[in-house]
């Protein structure tokens, strides 16, 4: 039988906005400082199993400086539908944060570039996870000069393992990162593992 879909039993449309704004003071020596601001402005949106977000962000510097950095950009855009099993499918554009960020990296200090267009399917049971990702590096096209090649680079991206409670989460991981463009052609691999739980006061990583 086909799973059933996830969401409110009523089948009631939930709608909200909202506006956020952070601001944070660097010093990087005696005579050296930049302050940061970074507004953002978002829609999300579900009627039953399918929802939506969609959020503006502006990231600006100022400093004792010139500081380079500030944009603007739509940071998400996208739609997604979710089931009853597990199972969560969305497409447009993101962001992706892994494990402790080191792979990929959500900071939203970061001044562009963290959005990326693709799909996202995540399974979650309760003793398993797995998430997939395939997606476009189109941060080439948002902060360089080099939006014609963005089409042919694209990252495709795999995490699962067991989900055992606080004790532990384990993922085997594999990240595969191609580049077609013409006088660039490369493919790189990354295969690894993470593993992290907790344990009283005691937390560790690996």
């Amino acid at each position: 039988a086909a799973p059933a879909l996830a969401g409110d039993e009523d089948g009631a449309a939930k709608v909200s906005v909202g506006v956020s704004d952070r601001v944070r003071l660097v010093v990087t020596g005696e005579d050296s400082w930049q302050i940061e601001n970074k507004a953002d402005v978002f829609a999300k949106a579900s009627f039953g199993p399918v929802y939506g977000l969609v959020m503006i962000r502006d990231y600006r510097t100022w400093g004792s400086v010139d500081v380079a950095g500030s944009g603007f950009e739509m940071s998400d855009a996208y739609m997604g539908v979710a089931l009853d099993n597990g199972l969560d499918i969305r497409w447009g554009r993101m962001m992706h944060h892994w494990h402790n960020g080191r792979l990929m990296s959500n900071n939203e200090w970061f001044a562009s570039g963290l959005s990326q267009d693709g799909v996202r399917v995540a399974l979650k049971r309760e003793k398993f996870g797995l998430e997939a990702l395939w997606f476009k590096n189109s941060d080439t096209s948002r902060n360089h000069s080099m939006s014609s090649l963005a089409d042919k680079a694209h990252t495709i991206a795999l995490r699962a393992g067991p989900r055992l409670g606080d004790a532990l989460s384990l993922d085997g991981v594999a990240i595969v990162d191609m580049d077609l463009s013409e006088g660039i052609g490369h493919t790189r691999a990354t295969v690894g593992a993470f593993g992290s739980g907790s344990a009283g006061l005691v937390s560790y990583q690996f």
